[in-house]
């Protein structure tokens, strides 16, 4: 990626199994960042622009919908507070009906 061009973000959907039928029962949406040694995890999802969570996450869902039993996505608290966000969160469980949409809490150095 050179300077002038935007980051590139995407959610992959991580799996999740039900050990005990040994099924898949849903997907967590991981946000990762292409960089020159492949898809990571951003460093700091706050850093992550607003308006990129809210497109990917409406997308991501569109893709899934009807595809899985339930989709957690993870969100930072500022980014749960931000409209933009909010009114994707909306979209994306709208997009999944009647599939459940799960906001999981990312853990933050400072205390939030």
């Amino acid at each position: 990626m050179t300077t002038d061009e935007q980051p590139l973000y995407r959610y992959f959907a991580q799996p999740k199994v039900n050990s005990f039928l040994k099924s898949i029962v849903g997907c967590e949406l991981l946000l990762k960042l292409h960089t020159s040694e492949g898809w990571r995890q951003p460093e700091d999802f706050n850093q992550v622009p607003s308006y990129i969570v809210a497109d990917r996450l409406v997308k991501s869902t569109e893709v899934l919908a009807s595809k899985i039993g339930n989709v957690s996505v993870n969100l930072s608290t500022i980014q749960l507070i931000n409209p933009l966000i909010r009114n994707a969160l909306l979209k994306a469980q709208t997009n999944l009906r009647p599939v459940r949409l799960v906001i999981e809490m990312i853990e933050e150095d400072n205390g939030v």
